[in-house]
């Protein structure tokens, strides 16, 4: 099965917390994806952290290097432009994106946002780490 990243699930990952172990847990063994939207949101996430004293520079720093490396399937925003905008009334939708990426790829969305996983989207699995 293919597992979209959403970009709370990866500043967990790549900031290597607690969260960010069960996040690997799940992902161990799985294909995974990601829209292009997930760079821009996590480096922003990132920089929000650092700016507010949460994880140090050369934390963040390390976070961004392992994002560049982190081995996924990009999706690009043009794809999931229509199926995102279809969900404008239930989801966010930089959130929406995240499932219309995981509907492309007949997947399931792991996320670490309980607001996200309580929505309803029918039409996709998503999984939450806690």
């Amino acid at each position: 099965m293919t597992l979209v990243l959403d970009a709370s699930a990866a500043v967990e990952l790549l900031l290597r917390t607690p969260r960010g172990a069960q996040v690997e847990a799940h992902l161990t063994g799985q294909l995974v994806a990601i829209p292009d939207l997930l760079y821009v949101e996590v480096c922003s996430a990132l920089a929000r952290l650092e700016r507010k004293g949460e994880v140090t520079g050369a934390e963040g720093d390390e976070a961004v290097r392992r994002l560049g490396r982190l081995p996924a399937r990009r999706i690009g925003a043009g794809l999931l432009r229509d199926r995102a905008w279809a969900m404008r009334d239930r989801v966010r939708v930089a959130d929406a994106f995240y499932v219309a990426a995981a509907s492309v790829v007949s997947g399931a969305l792991l996320t670490c946002d309980a607001r996200l996983a309580r929505a309803s989207l029918t039409n996709v699995s998503i999984t939450l780490v806690r």
